[in-house]
C-alpha cells in the first residue's frame, strides 16, 4: 500500500485539462476501432469461447480430485503446479499441433 501511495504522489501532472478526453468518448473510440476490426472480433470470439470450457476445467479437477478420488490437498496443489509447469515450458507451436522440423 505504501508503494502505490508513493507511485501515486510521484506520478507527473497532465499539462492542461484540454488534453483530457471524456471516458465516454474514449470508450466510443474504443469500440468503433474494434468494430472495424474483423480479425480482433473473430479473435474475442475465439477466446471467449476457449474461456467458457477453460475456466471450468481447473474448479472441476480440484472437485472431483477432492471428492470422488480421495486427493489430498498437497496432491492437488501437485497435480495443478504441474499443469502450470508443463503450460509454462511448452513451447507455442506445439499446442498448435504443428510439428517440429527435426
Amino acid at each position: 500500500m505504501l508503494l502505490t501511495s508513493l507511485t501515486v504522489v510521484f506520478m507527473p501532472r497532465l499539462a492542461s485539462a484540454k488534453n483530457r478526453t471524456a471516458v465516454g468518448a474514449r470508450l466510443r473510440e474504443g469500440f468503433a476501432y474494434f468494430r472495424s476490426r474483423p480479425d480482433l472480433q473473430r479473435l474475442a470470439f475465439a477466446v471467449a469461447l476457449y474461456n467458457l470450457g477453460a475456466g471450468a476445467l481447473e474448479p472441476t479437477l480440484l472437485t472431483v480430485g477432492a471428492t470422488q478420488w480421495n486427493w489430498s490437498s498437497s496432491a492437488l496443489g501437485i497435480a495443478v503446479s504441474c499443469g502450470a509447469v508443463a503450460a509454462a515450458v511448452t513451447p507455442p507451436h506445439a499446442m498448435a499441433g504443428e510439428r517440429s522440423a527435426s
